[in-house]
């Protein structure tokens, strides 16, 4: 990427448009992400800048370029947000099964309660969807409240609640089937 002197100290004095675009992401300072969505940011601010000197754009003076900047920013900083949000709530089959070696319970259950749950488990996972099975696998092993998960996960907490719900009816018709 090749910049100018001006285009460089636009970027370095507005920086802190990445910050604004971040929080109306809703992604905060405290989140774990946060760093990593920092420097997403600043590559494509840098992008951004690049593609707007190769433009018809160069002409206008970089004070009026910020409203086209920051909407090209948020909309690729969404994208990029998505893509990760993606990412991060597939599970894999390989990965279920991964977890399904570990305990999954108390270690103080003894072998055979133990051998029932995988069991039951086992038969339970595939009538879950996606998000039901990783609220299930998340909850058996790092317990936390539904609020701490749904916060976690930005998900609304109404969702949270319905996956529970709907986790309890399919393991009662599992059980009540056998």
């Amino acid at each position: 990427m090749k910049l100018n002197k001006k285009e460089l100290s636009f970027f370095t004095e507005n920086q802190k448009m990445i910050h604004s675009i971040l929080k109306r992401c809703h992604i905060y300072p405290y989140s774990p992400d946060y760093e990593d969505f920092v420097q997403i940011g600043r590559l494509l601010f840098l992008q951004i800048l690049e593609k707007t000197a190769v433009l018809s754009l160069d002409n206008l003076p970089l004070a009026k370029r910020p409203s086209y900047i920051y909407q090209q920013l948020y909309w690729r900083l969404r994208d990029e947000q998505r893509r990760y949000l993606r990412y991060k709530t597939k599970i894999e089959p390989r990965d279920v099964a991964l977890d399904l070696e570990s305990p999954l319970l108390n270690p103080q259950i003894d072998f055979s309660e133990t051998l029932n749950a995988k069991e039951i488990l086992l038969e339970l996972l595939p009538l879950l969807t996606s998000a039901e099975r990783l609220l299930l696998l998340t909850l058996i092993h790092h317990p936390t409240s539904l609020n701490d998960y749904a916060k976690k996960n930005q998900l609304p907490r109404s969702s949270v609640y319905r996956y529970r719900k709907n986790i309890q009816k399919k393991f009662l018709a599992l059980i009540h089937k056998n």
